[in-house]
């Protein structure tokens, strides 16, 4: 076929084609990249009014549809109308697809995403939307689009960690298409915590004595965490020592440190106490336990406690009087 004329009319792309069998008008299918018959114009020398050139008015919209006339050699006049219908437009994003954030994991649940949820469309229902994913996927995770359920899977691998981006589009009936694009993130390894601080130093005999017991995250520090503390040993609180404090927002011989994402360090310190008492050495001790992150639910502990050893300075003396005696 030879196209002749080209023309849009709402929205929609029509061609006029000379074939074996006459004068053809064709319309474009956007969901298959074709021109499909709309009708036949009948015979070989049939006009067909120009959009640009036409002086006897021969190309007319009238009550939303197309009214076009034609001349058949034999006939003469022939009015065609093409029905206008709605016009369509492309599906909408109704809402914005949350990035996802994994921390790698064998046992990792599958994220499922109600498409319907994030695309709507005013011509086709949007149970009718077809959708496809046109990134490609990581060796982390794999994706899948159930077009019957309207859902996306995202399917993580045991292992492998790294961030990708993932692009859905919906396609209405009429071809027209939206897009979405989000992150994926796997995140390696877990976090592990461990505290120092181990020092064995004289009590003195006045004044406080700063000390630090330092509590680090490692591993994997992306996500919220925490870990329990307890503050132990042969020292007395109030006594041979106290003010506890630090970053780690401790003031009590128990708690609980938080760690926000890439957080790595918190301390806890206190203030040992000097006397002149002579007494036994004695010990702080701070102890790790229920390590937890947001990501996982999981953690490890490394190093468990540290200790300051605090050595007696103090000495006994013995003194011993002088004595008179009365002979008798």
């Amino acid at each position: 076929s030879n196209l002749t004329e080209q023309f849009v009319f709402n929205n929609r792309l029509f061609a006029v084609m000379e074939s074996n069998v006459g004068r053809e008008l064709f319309e474009y299918n956007t969901s298959t990249g074709q021109y499909e018959l709309e009708t036949n114009l009948n015979g070989n020398d049939d006009g067909f009014p120009s959009v640009e050139k036409d002086p006897n008015g021969d190309l007319v919209i009238f009550n939303g549809d197309l009214i076009l006339e034609a001349t058949d050699t034999g006939i003469g006049d022939e009015v065609f109308r093409i029905q206008g219908g709605p016009v369509n437009t492309p599906p909408t994003a109704t809402g914005t697809i949350a990035d996802t954030n994994q921390q790698e994991d064998p046992n990792a649940a599958d994220r499922v995403i109600n498409l319907h949820d994030f695309f709507a469309d005013a011509e086709t229902a949007d149970a009718d939307l077809v959708y496809s994913v046109t990134s490609a996927d990581p060796a982390f995770f794999s994706t899948s689009v159930d077009n019957t359920a309207d859902t996306l899977t995202i399917d993580f691998a045991p292992t492998g960690a790294g961030t990708a981006t993932v692009t859905v589009q919906a396609q209405d009936a009429g071809g027209l298409t939206a897009t979405q694009s989000f992150v994926v993130t796997v995140f390696g390894g877990t976090a592990t915590f461990s505290v120092t601080g181990d020092e064995t130093f004289d009590e003195q005999n006045a004044g406080p004595s700063p000390r630090t017991f330092t509590i680090t995250k490692t591993g994997n520090t992306n996500y919220a965490s925490q870990v329990d503390f307890a503050i132990t040993g042969s020292a007395t609180n109030g006594s041979d020592f106290n003010n506890i404090g630090g970053t780690s927002g401790a003031t009590g011989l128990t708690g609980t440190v938080m760690f926000a994402p890439n957080e790595t360090t918190k301390t806890i310190t206190l203030d040992v106490l000097g006397d002149v008492l002579v007494e036994l050495d004695e010990t702080i001790v701070v102890t790790l336990s229920n390590p937890s992150e947001a990501g996982s639910g999981t953690a490890n502990l490394g190093t468990t406690s540290a200790s300051k050893s605090i050595q007696n300075d103090d000495a006994a003396t013995i003194s011993i009087g002088d004595a008179t005696i009365i002979e008798g």
